[in-house]
């Protein structure tokens, strides 16, 4: 059954599991059509995304039913306060909803559900694309029940 948001009256039009493309995500929640972060002013949405077949946008990986989802930023220290990590703690902070897929296959985008914030962002150390260690916020996040 599609999940509604009842803060911003936004009714999502899949339900978690269902497999869609790129361009039908992009076009329901009138957000960006790339990126792991995608903001949707027209709903004040947020659209999260893992891609596991691109490596510059992997996002998350699960652990015991909770999602840590790296910020933004490959290379060098991530800031929280700029780009998509802004607008992601942002979301956090505002209950602003946070709709999340999940991509295994090129072109197929799997809806997981609703997040909420599991626990405060923290940072850790990671290597950077360049292969220098830096710090990155780490979002931890979990499927909101329906």
């Amino acid at each position: 059954m599609p999940e509604t948001s009842p803060a911003h009256n936004f009714k999502v039009p899949f339900s978690p599991g269902e497999i869609i493309t790129n361009k039908t995500l992009y076009t329901a929640f009138k957000c960006a059509c790339e990126g792991g972060v995608r903001y949707s002013s027209t709903y004040q949405v947020l659209v999260l995304v893992s891609n596991f077949v691109d490596p510059r946008h992997i996002g998350g990986k699960w652990q015991e039913n909770i999602l840590y989802y790296t910020g933004s930023g490959k290379s060098g220290d991530q800031d929280i306060h700029k780009g998509t990590n802004k607008r992601l703690l942002t979301s956090l902070e505002t209950s602003t909803p946070i709709y999340y897929f999940e991509v295994y296959t090129q072109g197929q985008y799997t809806y997981r559900g609703q997040v909420v914030a599991a626990a405060p962002p923290f940072q850790r150390q990671e290597p950077g694309s360049d292969g220098v260690d830096r710090k990155v916020w780490i979002f931890p996040l979990r499927l909101l029940k329906s």
